[in-house]
């Protein structure tokens, strides 16, 4: 799992909780049934939770849906979390006469003099976990934007040192125009060129290139004009920048596309023919 999607699940895991766990404090004799309540203050609890759970719906749809602009998902998401446990740590200082106990014989961890009521716990930890899983989330697209990427290995993460695409072979791929996505699975080399062992060298791994936001994949014929070779897979060998690419096919490509698409071309040796393609956003994961 790449580090994108470590943040959007850390982020769900957040926005589940938050919601199952409200819910099932607030919807009980303490709270939503209290009859020392009085039934509008019940009224609002209600309503409360009710929309905790829609928003908290809608903020799971936004993360993992298809989208032209994946990153306003994990946005959204943080900013409705973070709205949601920030008010545990000023609202009794912004409403006197408020209490964060809802019965005085609730028990509150006692540190060096301070008290922490356990939904104060409760709320600083998944505030916590918010803010880490929207850096996580951002980490893929924010440490190494894609518009300024020089090749495709940088989407390749930390678990395989020695990963590159070059050389990697194009095993399958799949395009849905209705969804507008592309998964593009290569068998990459992953072995340490300087390891003694052979099976160590030649070390191979298959991961998955996928693209959100399709704008277009276009392939361009295959030379066949060569001896058929046994192994029918494409053989990558090269890849940039589509606006980097002195082609005309390339440069008509380029033309029109907004600044923040990730455009892309990849060279397959074999076939000497390059496939181009654009998105607006680009992620790799291993599958084994």
């Amino acid at each position: 799992m790449n580090r994108s999607k470590l943040g959007k699940s850390i982020l769900s895991f957040v926005l589940v909780v938050g919601a199952a766990v409200s819910t099932a404090v607030d919807w009980n004799t303490t709270h939503l049934f209290n009859p020392a309540w009085h039934p509008h203050a019940r009224f609002h609890d209600a309503l409360f939770l009710l929309l905790l759970d829609g928003m908290s719906l809608v903020a799971l749809w936004l993360l993992w849906r298809p989208s032209k602009e994946p990153d306003i998902g994990l946005k959204v998401a943080a900013i409705l979390s973070a709205a949601l446990w920030t008010p545990f740590f000023y609202i009794t200082t912004l409403i006197p006469g408020t209490s964060l106990l809802a019965a005085e014989d609730v028990p509150v961890l006692q540190v060096a003099g301070m008290s922490f009521p356990p939904n104060l716990i409760v709320a600083g930890v998944l505030y916590s976990l918010t803010i880490i899983a929207y850096w996580l989330g951002r980490e893929a697209g924010g440490a190494w934007p894609l518009t300024r990427m020089q090749n495709l290995d940088h989407l390749l993460g930390a678990d395989e040192p020695h990963a590159s695409f070059h050389d990697a072979s194009l095993l399958e791929l799949r395009i849905n125009y209705a969804m507008r996505t592309v998964s593009a699975v290569f068998e990459l080399s992953v072995g340490n060129p300087d390891a003694v062992d052979a099976t160590e060298r030649e070390r191979r791994r298959v991961g998955v290139l996928e693209l959100a936001g399709l704008i277009f994949w276009a392939q361009e014929p295959p030379d066949l004009r060569g001896p058929a070779e046994p192994d029918h897979r494409p053989w990558l060998t090269g890849d940039g920048p589509l606006r980097e690419v002195p082609t005309e096919t390339a440069q008509r490509l380029a033309r029109g596309l907004p600044p923040e698409a990730w455009a892309w071309y990849l060279y397959f040796s074999d076939w000497n023919a390059a496939a181009y393609c654009a998105a607006a956003g680009a992620e790799f994961r291993w599958v084994r």
